[in-house]
């Protein structure tokens, strides 16, 4: 192989290497920015399932007073038809 022949061999490989080299910068830029989003999607199911889990308390609470009122008025309504 004559050195003309390596040298173009060589700037060969060097531009590939390169162009190799940005295509995986840019691939790693890429699966950032998808973990970024993850993430985000993360933070919304947690605030989701902490606000579902306060809906649920707050929920829990309204029946019981409902159910007491019922037990209240029931009552009432029993003597004031006695």
């Amino acid at each position: 192989m004559t050195d003309s022949q390596f040298d173009k061999l060589y700037n060969h490989m060097t531009e590939r290497f390169d162009s190799l080299h940005d295509e995986v910068g840019d691939v790693k830029r890429e699966v950032r920015g998808i973990y970024s989003h993850l993430d985000e999607i993360r933070d919304l199911l947690d605030t989701d399932e902490l606000e579902r889990g306060a809906q649920s308390v707050q929920l829990a609470r309204h029946e019981k007073a409902i159910t007491d009122h019922d037990k209240k008025l029931t009552i009432l309504l029993k003597k004031r038809t006695a």
